[in-house]
């Protein structure tokens, strides 16, 4: 039992998407984990100028700094109200209705025993895993939370926290716009986002041009 523990930590931690190579792999995933660290450590970056930046806070500055910039609103001459006009579909009555019905418990177990069970976690420090083993514990609460959200009621702080973290572009990234950034959220979040998209997918069709057809599962 013990074993088996301490394999799934390492497994966890290791990010790799399967069990390889036996039944017992907590020398490989411990490998694994170390060369994952160290391959994603960022020592340094260049700035715009081209100067070499290093040391946590500083590294720290740069990126707040350029993703600050990049995800901020620009407001065009005019206004938005030019921009909004007779440019969006209109969802046929069947499609509407049927994004529009209310959500239920089995939009909410369905969602959770979608989720892959060993994505990173978020600040709640749990993964799907364990909504997924215990349902029969959490089910009745997670249920009433989420639905309670759907249907407009104010969560509670912190529900919404997130970690960011970067993913380098290039295999030797130099400069923070080679990186990506992703949202770690804890799980019950992730749940609702869930659900939510799952409602709009059937929608996907009819509001995203073929011209944006990346936004479109396959």
């Amino acid at each position: 039992m013990t074993l088996n523990q301490i394999e799934t930590v390492w497994f966890q931690k290791s990010r790799m998407s399967a069990i390889r190579d036996g039944d017992r792999n907590t020398h490989y995933f411990h490998l694994s984990t170390i060369i994952r660290r160290k391959s994603n450590r960022t020592e340094a970056l260049q700035d715009s100028s081209g100067t070499w930046i290093t040391g946590p806070t500083a590294l720290s500055h740069l990126v707040q700094n350029y993703f600050s910039n990049l995800f901020s609103e620009v407001l065009p001459r005019g206004g938005r109200t030019h921009l909004l006009s007779g440019r969006f579909p209109v969802l046929q009555e069947d499609t509407f209705t049927a994004i529009c019905k209310p959500f239920d418990l089995q939009d909410v177990h369905s969602a959770v025993h979608s989720m892959d069970p060993y994505k990173a976690p978020g600040p709640d420090g749990f993964h799907a895993l364990f909504f997924q083993n215990y349902w029969d514990l959490v089910g009745d609460k997670v249920c009433q939370l989420v639905l309670d959200v759907l249907k407009g009621a104010r969560f509670s702080e912190g529900l919404n926290n997130t970690f960011l973290a970067l993913i380098p572009k290039v295999v030797n990234p130099q400069h923070i716009s080679q990186f990506r950034p992703i949202g770690l959220c804890n799980v019950v979040y992730k749940v609702i986002t869930k659900i939510i998209v799952g409602r709009l997918k059937h929608a996907f069709q009819e509001l995203i041009s073929p011209c944006q057809a990346s936004f479109i599962l396959g």
